[in-house]
């Protein structure tokens, strides 16, 4: 009978078709003397004798073998089945016994004493069975390439040794069933006809109690270093901290100051993985995606000893990470794989945004144009293009097509939720129109300069991340299919609890759109974050005049117009609370930020307050769910006093399920905190958003200026301090609203930190913040413990 396992140290030539180009690949670097950790594999022929007793159906595509819901159903029933099967002696004996070597071997490895993860007191390594064991993916391929992108699309497993042997063989069968999943499926019915013609290995190494695992992507003179958390998912977890690296003079950017409390490595640690991956690059190649793993120990005394880097994995440089976000999957399930596409690289990101030759006059004969500007992330979509002016929106445009602007006006956006995309001059991710599109889940491209001179209405485009290119027929996409319009809002299956930990910090989505109120009910949030008044009725407020100037039945009209709405959202949130921001009056809603509007405008103009305060208690005596009434800029506590005269004449506050709150976003409220909470200030959301832009007197969709005032900068850190040192004396809860797709992490940790209760988010943004919160709660936890031994090196 064939081996059930070879040891990663043992590899001879003829074991590389067993084994695997990535166990091949660390054993490669194990001869070069490169630090790996000690580990074994499972070889392929062990998982094709398993599967070739099980009853599998032919996944091969035949007939309407690629209907979606009979691929869902072949799916389950083969991952069943790869999770039932008995495994039978000698494969089980031969693996126990690598499995308790490899276990033993670990802990001979370490130190004889070392830092417990759980608190300060040390434990003896000799009696600790507490090991990690992770195990691995790895597919014999011609192709590395092939080979990569394939292995990247089985989510690895990391499993304690609890000397058990059912425990590791179970882990391992969870690792197997993963070329099952109805996403992997689709793939393999292109390649073979029977699973267990699929070559898949299985690597096994022991991981260090404390460790801090890394990816290093290097690639044209540049770096991007992402550190992860092996206890979550490490292919879809998200960045815990980022950093940008010039390869050439081996210095941070962005970076000028490291604080030993806020990065998760020294300066030490960073310039040693720097030389590991410049010295990688001379021995390897020079485009790398470079996997370490920081170990963190200590001496049997409790003193410091150095951290030990090992190389976990590397691979060519294919699927780079990009803008801080890892693609969860490099290829698309239902088309053939001919290799992975290489990501955007860091240096690609600085280029010029427009194509010299696209400024060239098209009458000419030019290249196609071909722009770029900012994205939310990776998306793809192509279709006619629809060029509109600044004068106004036209009566009649076409589903399907791509809306081209100088800028997109937040009342357009409900009136064109039919579009597949948008593409706009300026602005920012964080605009208000932008805030629309990314709730109705349509791809938008802000900041693309030229873009409504340099495109024509009928043009066809393409969008292809943050890129906007011409091309000359619906023929020439090149493959890409056409993306419909979709909820960003997560799918509850993605985001339940057993795949996302549960934490402290309360995650609130902020949506102002009723189309997306279905999505919330089966969403394991704690609540709707924030809904704007004048998000929620922006199409309705284009030719808005005041109530003192309309008609009765206007009146009567817009009354019903906002309950109707706001009794959506009551009725999708249930018993979690639901925080209303009210109208944000401006005499022009797309007006200067310096104008009479929040608090101010409801003394100014009376008549839209007093309205939509009528129409709140309609809404809230039909629903007893929590309900926050939070008021816009204000700036003194006059004005606030004036307003809460007007709420109490409504017997809103008598309501024992209604709260008053407000926003903090004007910098004079750091002043006035005190006496009003004194005067009747229930709760505070801190709107990182104005409070940003007014503190730094910087438009926030100037992207250029925004560059060098980052949400994280020390003096906004400072405001969020002091704001949430008021709240906390005062006993009052706080909110903090981010509206960014990739949220600030050194923003979100200092507000948790310091005790904020809750983050209110856009739905596209839920599952990155969520993975966030909880590694940086995990952070604060260790700190105490493990953090001080590390930073003081």
């Amino acid at each position: 009978m064939a081996k059930a396992f070879y040891w990663l140290d043992q590899l001879a030539l003829n074991d590389q078709v067993f084994v695997g180009d990535r166990a091949w690949q660390l054993h490669d670097l194990q001869q070069r003397g490169y630090p790996i950790l000690s580990g074994f594999v499972i070889p392929r022929h062990v998982f094709q004798a398993v599967l070739a007793d099980l009853d599998l159906p032919p996944i091969g595509i035949s007939g309407n073998s690629a209907d979606p819901k009979r691929l869902q159903s072949m799916a389950q029933h083969c991952r069943q089945q790869i999770l039932k099967v008995s495994l039978t002696d000698p494969w089980v004996t031969e693996l126990w016994t690598a499995v308790d070597a490899l276990a033993q071997q670990a802990i001979g490895r370490s130190t004889l004493q070392t830092a417990s993860p759980w608190g300060s007191e040390h434990i003896a390594l000799d009696s600790w069975d507490g090991q990690w064991l992770w195990l691995r993916s790895s597919i014999t391929r011609p192709s590395a390439a092939l080979a990569q992108a394939e292995e990247d699309c089985l989510l690895p497993k990391v499993t304690q040794y609890d000397r058990r042997p059912l425990s590791f063989l179970r882990s391992l069968k969870e690792v197997w069933a993963e070329v099952a999943r109805a996403r992997n499926l689709a793939y393999w019915q292109l390649q073979t006809d029977a699973l267990n013609e699929i070559p898949l290995s299985v690597v096994v190494q022991a991981l260090p109690p404390i460790a801090t695992y890394a990816t290093l992507n290097l690639s044209e003179g540049q770096g991007l270093l992402l550190l992860r958390d092996l206890t979550l998912d490490p292919l879809l977890d998200g960045v815990v901290e980022e950093f940008t690296i010039d390869l050439a003079t081996r210095q941070l950017l962005r970076c000028p100051s490291v604080d030993r409390e806020t990065w998760a490595l020294t300066l030490s640690q960073l310039q040693s993985t720097i030389d590991l991956g410049l010295r990688l690059q001379q021995d390897v190649g020079t485009h790398l995606r470079v996997d370490v793993l920081w170990e963190r120990g200590a001496t049997a005394q409790g003193a410091a000893q150095p951290d030990r880097l090992w190389v976990m994995d590397v691979r060519p440089g294919l699927n780079l990470v990009s803008d801080g976000i890892a693609p969860d999957f490099p290829f698309c399930a239902l088309s053939p794989m001919a290799g992975s596409r290489e990501a955007p690289t860091l240096g690609q990101r600085l280029d010029s945004l427009v194509d010299p030759q696209a400024q060239s006059d098209r009458s000419l004969g030019a290249a196609p144009v071909k722009l770029a500007g900012s994205t939310t992330g990776q998306q793809r979509c192509r279709g006619p293009a629809v060029v509109i002016s600044q004068d106004g929106l036209p009566a009649d445009i076409p589903p399907g097509r791509i809306i081209v602007t100088a800028k997109l006006q937040p009342n357009w956006v409900p009136q064109l939720n039919h579009a597949i995309a948008f593409v706009t001059e300026e602005g920012s991710l964080t605009s208000h129109g932008a805030i629309l599109a990314r709730e109705l889940g349509i791809p938008i491209v802000v900041n693309v300069p030229q873009a409504s001179q340099m495109f024509r209405t009928g043009d066809w485009l393409c969008i292809d991340n943050h890129q906007v290119y011409q091309v000359e027929s619906p023929e020439d996409f090149e493959g890409v299919d056409r993306s419909l319009p979709q909820t960003t809002i997560a799918d509850e299956r993605a985001l339940h609890p057993l795949r996302y930990p549960v934490t402290a910090t309360q995650l609130l989505v902020s949506l102002s759109q009723v189309d997306g109120v279905e999505a919330l009910r089966s969403l394991p949030i704690d609540g709707i974050g924030l809904v704007r008044s004048e998000l929620m009725l922006a199409s309705w407020l284009r030719d808005a005049a005041l109530p003192s100037l309309m008609a009765p039945a206007d009146l009567s009209a817009l009354h019903q117009l906002i309950v109707d709405r706001l009794t959506a959202f009551t009725q999708a949130v249930g018993d979690r609370p639901l925080f209303y921001r009210t109208l944000d009056h401006r005499s022009g809603l797309h007006d200067s930020i310096f104008t009479a509007h929040g608090t101010l405008g409801y003394q100014i103009f009376p008549d839209w307050f007093e309205l939509e305060l009528r129409a709140i208690e309609q809404v809230c005596r039909q629903s007893s769910g929590p309900f926050r009434l939070v008021l816009p800029f204000v700036r003194t506590v006059e004005e606030f006093r004036a307003c809460y005269q007007r709420i109490r004449a409504t017997d809103l506050l008598q309501l024992p399920h209604v709260e008053l709150w407000i926003m903090a976003e004007v910098p004079a409220i750091l002043f006035a905190l005190d006496a009003l909470i004194d005067a009747g200030v229930q709760g505070v959301m801190i709107g990182t958003g104005d409070l940003h832009q007014l503190l730094f007197a910087i438009d926030r969709d100037d992207a250029y200026l925004n560059q060098f005032y980052p949400l994280h900068h020390p003096a906004m850190l400072k405001v969020i301090t002091d704001l949430l040192q008021v709240t906390n004396q005062k006993q009052i809860p706080a909110i903090l609203c981010l509206h960014s797709p990739h949220p600030d992490e050194m923003l979100l940790e200092t507000a948790i930190a310091h005790g904020i209760q809750g983050v209110s988010i856009n739905p596209d943004a839920l599952g990155t913040t969520w993975r966030a919160i909880a590694r940086m709660e995990k952070r604060l936890l260790l700190r105490p413990s493990v953090a001080e031994s590390s930073w003081n090196q």
